[in-house]
């Protein structure tokens, strides 16, 4: 005799039972049959591609950059690399997060099997200007990560908050997952110290705030010798003109002096000018009769 199948189906990603009836013709139950729907395996969490973070901090990155420079002669195989970095296989966990790390700071790049050190990294290794450039490419290299960049101008007007409420930032507005907060945070901080923005406050994490770059470069603890030249040159008058300094009347020298010294004297102060004044006429005067005589 045949038999009529009614099977009803949960909603998806649901766990309920899930029963199924066989009905005889005259549509009395056969056979009544439960069973538990399996769940569905849960996928892994994903990060959104503007939230990725690294999970080395700057300055691990910046001497990735660095090994395939002095190492590698500006460019190494990922083998090659990974023997540099003292990894055991290019297939390690740790040396392709590593690698990883180094791509979103903006630090290396492929070039055909290749990896060498991008104009960013070259500029913070080997800067033309010490103390300008360097500061300014580690400034651009956290700011080339999607995540801190948005972290930036979320809290660049503020204070940072405590550490539980910033991982629970991450967690909340940037899909970090829960258990990754902590390693995400402390890497985000210890960069955030290495591209110079906790300077400002004496090293204090507590605001992230552009370094301040130099227009020279350092400033050097001991002057240039050039510079102390230069400064002797400004100092001294030119020879012609300290000859004729030298040359010059001790009263006539004086009465210049005191010329000078009026023009500091506020408007308002006449009674200082007048004695000024009749400084400056006693000592003409002196230096006529001297002339006569």
């Amino acid at each position: 005799m045949p038999l009529n199948r009614l099977t009803s189906y949960p909603d998806h990603d649901t766990v309920e039972s899930q029963t199924e009836l066989r009905l005889c013709s005259k549509g009395e139950p056969l056979m009544v049959q439960q069973f538990q729907q399996q769940p569905r395996p849960a996928s892994k969490t994903r990060v959104k591609a503007e939230h990725r973070y690294p999970v080395y901090d700057l300055d691990s990155s910046i001497a990735v950059a660095r090994t395939i420079r002095d190492q590698g002669g500006g460019s190494a195989d990922q083998p090659h690399l990974a023997s540099f970095l003292s990894y055991s296989s290019t297939k390690s966990g740790a040396f392709i997060t590593r690698i990883a790390a180094a791509r979103i700071f903006g630090l290396v790049e492929n070039r055909d099997r290749f990896l060498i050190p991008t104009q960013l990294a070259r500029t913070i290794i080997a800067p033309e200007h010490p103390g300008r450039d360097d500061l300014r490419a580690r400034f651009e290299a956290f700011m080339h990560v999607p995540l801190y960049r948005s972290l930036y101008e979320r809290y660049k007007d503020g204070q940072l908050p405590p550490e539980m409420g910033f991982r629970n930032a991450l967690e909340t507005h940037y899909d970090i997952p829960r258990n990754r907060t902590q390693l995400a945070y402390r890497v985000l901080m210890d960069s955030a110290d290495q591209a110079g923005l906790f300077e400002a406050r004496g090293g204090a994490r507590t605001h992230f705030v552009a370094p301040i770059i130099p227009e020279t470069g350092y400033e050097a603890t001991e002057p240039w010798p050039e510079t102390e030249q230069i400064r002797g040159e400004v100092s001294q008058p030119h020879p012609e003109l300290q000859i004729q300094v030298d040359q010059m009347d001790p009263m006539e020298r004086l009465r210049r002096i005191l010329i000078e010294k009026v023009k500091e004297v506020p408007a308002t102060d006449l009674e200082t000018i007048r004695e000024y004044i009749k400084e400056i006429k006693e000592l003409g005067g002196e230096k006529e009769e001297r002339n006569r005589e």
